[in-house]
């Protein structure tokens, strides 16, 4: 911060500090998307919203970054496939958060992020701990 924080007022001092966590959390958005791009092009990584469901289901998210403003319901079985639900009910859950709760589950990191800081407009991108192809479906 290039001023001391007692010579500003508390507007004055949230704004600054928001600037400041704000860069913090782009330079490490930045350098999770520059791991996934690495990880993907190995094998390892995939932003399919049905590919990242049945990681989950596998305990197979090492690291799951998913869109907090997606709506999209729907159903997920035991083995991570999806049934997209045209309307919300009783049955249907909130994807990603299903999803994000089986990475929590099985020890994988789970990070919230904007709709415009997602990997190429896909609600969901995560890096795996193994191949998709050892995945039983």
């Amino acid at each position: 911060m290039d001023a001391h924080p007692d010579s500003l007022d508390d507007e004055a001092l949230e704004e600054k500090a928001r600037s400041i966590l704000d860069d913090y959390e782009e330079g490490l958005l930045a350098a999770w998307r520059e791991r996934f791009g690495t990880l993907r092009a190995q094998g390892l990584a995939t932003d399919s919203l049905d590919d990242v469901a049945v990681a989950a289901a596998n305990a197979a998210i090492d690291e799951l970054l998913f869109d907090m403003d997606s709506s999209a319901e729907g159903t997920i079985d035991d083995r991570g496939r999806v049934e997209r639900a045209t309307a919300p009910g009783a049955e249907s859950t909130v994807l990603v958060d299903e999803i994000a709760a089986r990475v929590l589950r099985t020890g994988g990191t789970v990070r919230a992020a904007r709709h415009d800081e997602m990997v190429e407009g896909s609600p969901v991108a995560a890096t795996l701990r193994f191949p998709l192809e050892q995945m039983a479906t």
